[in-house]
């Protein structure tokens, strides 16, 4: 029994009442020996919540893990991985029995070293908001009605009797307060600022998380800030900017700094969509905010991304020039591009065959 007790709100008997829900507290319960990953290019949500579920199990007496092959935990979030047991490489073809996927649409944005990872799990269970998934778990709770996965989380760790402490509520709050843009997205309801609240009974400083996420950005990154702004253009309701990889050479920040950046795109008066595009080694990784109705989820599944109806990223490997016009026809008529799946893979053969654009 955790020593505070709260209400149960509106929201909790709702998700409670998906089938799903019963199925991942039987897992949870049942199981052991976990690794939990989400997606590439980590955000508060996923960080916050793969920590926050790695606080649950071991607090349950269960084993776990967190799986980050291939990313560099951001800045503004190393704050809550202390203690946490991170491993940034698995062996080839090691046995993996339990895996928990948390705010991932589908197993491809995992990227492919941690998607190989889960794909020898016995079993695996996804956990997510958004509203277009792939169900690719023997359990799949996704609820695009709450505003983080690391909310669900909170209700389902009241229902384990997790004693929650500050620091799971810290890594819960995290997720809460970024993927509602500091409760100031349209996801925020009178539930979400009461969980909030209660997660701040439980010890969250929401001063060190406001400093830590909002307010320690690097010299390096305020200055790649700095170039994205001065190459930003606003026409026809589309703020757009882009960041080259000699950018990032240049004021040695790194893809991750720039993660928050279309915030000041979106901001912009006039603006109907903001789309960062920030260069690879193989194209473009594609951020894209709604100010409007229109639905950016719908426009970046065309290129195999996804998200939410008002804030969504994909990749691509169309040029800029080709790419904008796109967006452009969107706003003007809510014309979807055709379908372009964007291959990675075969982008970064053909790169390293010499054939490829870059």
């Amino acid at each position: 029994m955790n020593p505070i007790e709260h209400k149960r709100h509106d929201t909790h008997d709702e998700y409670a009442s998906n089938p799903e829900y019963q199925k991942v507290l039987d897992f949870l319960q049942d199981k052991d020996d976990f690794v939990i990953g989400s997606h590439e290019q980590p955000d508060g949500d996923s960080l916050g919540g793969s920590f926050a579920m790695y606080m649950m199990l071991t607090k349950l007496g269960k084993k776990a893990r967190c799986l980050y092959i291939t990313e560099v935990i951001p800045s503004a979030y190393r704050f809550i991985a202390e203690g946490i047991e991170l491993r940034k490489k698995s062996s080839t073809g090691a046995p993996v029995k339990n895996a928990i996927v948390l705010e991932c649409p589908n197993l491809s944005r995992l990227g492919s070293d941690l998607a190989k990872v889960v794909a020898r799990a016995d079993e695996a269970i996804n956990i997510d908001h958004h509203t277009k998934n792939d169900m690719f778990g023997v359990a799949n709770l996704i609820l695009p009605q709450a505003p983080s996965t690391t909310e669900i989380l909170y209700r389902i760790a009241l229902d384990l009797g997790v004693q929650i402490d500050a620091p799971l509520a810290t890594c819960l709050y995290v997720g809460l307060v970024t993927d509602t843009g500091r409760f100031q997205y349209s996801n925020t309801t009178g539930d979400t600022l009461r969980v909030a609240g209660e997660l701040v009974d439980y010890g969250v400083d929401v001063n060190q998380v406001f400093q830590q996420v909002y307010e320690s950005e690097s010299f390096a990154t305020k200055k790649l800030l700095a170039r994205m702004l001065e190459r930003a253009d606003l026409s026809d309701g589309l703020s757009h900017s882009i960041i080259m990889r000699k950018d990032l050479e240049e004021t040695k920040a790194s893809l991750m700094d720039a993660e928050e950046f279309i915030d000041n795109l979106r901001g912009i008066e006039g603006t109907k969509i903001a789309c960062l595009l920030r260069e690879t080694g193989t194209g473009y990784r594609v951020s894209l905010r709604s100010s409007t109705d229109l639905d950016v989820a719908a426009f970046c599944g065309r290129f195999g991304g996804g998200g939410h109806k008002k804030a969504a990223g994909c990749k691509t490997d169309l040029l800029p020039e080709q790419f904008v016009p796109l967006i452009k026809s969107f706003i003007a008529d809510g014309t979807l591009p055709p379908e372009r799946i964007f291959d990675q893979e075969a982008a970064l053969a053909a790169k390293q065959n010499g054939s490829g654009k870059e």
